[in-house]
């Protein structure tokens, strides 16, 4: 909304333009999914998507020196169904990744209740505009935690694993992006016009 209205300089008018995400899941799938007292057998997910190779390698790094195990996937080159599926069994995920306008991915590890570490990308170039942005634009402090960069994460990392047990992300997806959300904010979008 930001880049578009004031970073832009497109002359739109902020009225006409509605802002809310689309719905990632079945409020009843949510909940189901949530219910389960699944083992969390794996220790940590990593989701990489568009950040310089050096910055995933410092935190591999970092990583290996602690002896944590983990599972990577980079955008572009896995299922969906897998990345869901190793959400449900891991402990906690760490995100290294670009600015999104509504991250379906992370959503989706959201929509799985795991608790995040977000190394945050805060801007954006495209067609020639440094725009503002970040990379969970959906999120509250019961999601996990946001770090500038993988120094900022060493110095926080610690602190997040004792919290681990106080995050619960599905509440953000339940009360902003379930499906059911998505259609009454659409419906009430249409009944401003009437």
């Amino acid at each position: 909304y930001n880049n578009l209205i004031y970073e832009m300089n497109l002359n739109i008018n902020p009225e006409k333009v509605a802002m809310f995400p689309s719905g990632i899941i079945e409020k009843s799938v949510l909940l189901k999914n949530n219910n389960k007292d699944i083992k969390k057998e794996k220790q940590c997910l990593i989701y990489y998507k568009k950040r310089r190779e050096e910055e995933l390698n410092e935190l591999i790094g970092y990583l290996n020196s602690r002896n944590i195990n983990f599972k990577l996937f980079e955008y572009g080159t896995y299922r969906n169904k897998e990345l869901i599926k190793e959400a449900k069994l891991s402990q906690y995920g760490i995100i290294l990744g670009s600015t999104e306008s509504q991250g379906f991915a992370i959503q989706e590890l959201l929509a799985s209740n795991l608790p995040l570490v977000v190394i945050d990308k805060k801007t954006n170039k495209y067609s020639g505009y440094e725009l503002s942005g970040t990379t969970v634009p959906f999120w509250n402090e019961k999601c996990g935690i946001k770090v500038d960069d993988i120094g900022d994460f060493k110095n926080k990392f610690n602190n997040f694993l004792s919290r681990n047990k106080e995050f619960s992300p599905s509440k953000l997806v339940l009360s902003d992006l379930t499906y059911e959300v998505f259609v009454n904010n659409l419906i009430n979008e249409f009944k401003k016009d009437f």
